[in-house]
């Protein structure tokens, strides 16, 4: 069964090495990272922010926009890779890649592989049933929000807000209560590992937090601290 490593974002007061991807790249069968950047198209400060965060032991290949015309020669990128990553960027537009060139189809067939399915922000909300994506202005029930719920691919069963610092996704502690799956609210640098059903947090800063929302006891919003 795979792992998932679902990273809330990045801050920009955050330099240097991370415990996270530290611990991302321990977690899995080998140190090569295949980074995936389909969420936005203007990736390249990013990626080069993520070469200098990851261990110095770790190798990173880029699996470039060109790549979705040549699903063969990606599926074997796949299949080299101890690391799945998915960057962050819009939900929307990662969820219509996926879809349209059959990358949903590659996941799947190493699902039940030991390699680790990582991904920040849009990455994480992709392996999940849903979660709080793309700003959207809308009206539900005569109230205003500026967030909406993206349907992912529900490789893991609950929903997901990254970014939870910001203090407009409070919406989600109400959201939530619509989809019947615990829920996970996510600050940047933060980290939720899951495997074989159970779980570890992991914390590039003490000042941000991680909380849980446990479906059965009425999305009660519970802290959850650092612990392997």
């Amino acid at each position: 069964m795979s792992k998932f490593l679902l990273i809330g974002g990045r801050s920009t007061t955050f330099f240097g090495k991370s415990k996270i991807y530290e611990y991302m790249v321990n977690n899995a069968p080998n140190k090569t990272i295949l980074y995936l950047p389909y969420a936005n198209k203007n990736y390249e400060a990013g990626f080069e922010y993520f070469k200098k965060e990851i261990p110095n032991d770790a190798k990173v290949i880029l699996a470039s926009f060109s790549l979705l015309n040549d699903i063969a020669s990606l599926d074997a990128l796949f299949k080299e890779a101890g690391t799945i990553f998915f960057s962050g960027g819009s939900i929307n537009d990662l969820m219509k890649i996926v879809e349209d060139y059959k990358i949903k189809e590659i996941l799947q067939k190493y699902l039940n592989s030991d390699k680790v399915y990582a991904g920040i922000s849009a990455g994480a909300i992709l392996y999940c049933v849903s979660g709080m994506g793309d700003k959207d202005v809308f009206v539900d029930n005569g109230a205003y929000y500026n967030f909406k719920m993206v349907s992912g691919l529900g490789f893991v069963p609950i929903t997901i807000c990254p970014h939870y610092q910001k203090s407009e996704l409070v919406m989600y502690n109400d959201i939530a209560k619509k989809y019947y799956f615990d829920g996970y609210a996510l600050e940047d640098d933060t980290a939720l590992f899951i495997f074989d059903k159970k779980i570890a947090i992991i914390k590039d800063t003490r000042k941000n937090s991680l909380y849980y929302l446990n479906k059965d006891e009425d999305y009660k919003l519970i802290p959850l601290y650092e612990r392997n």
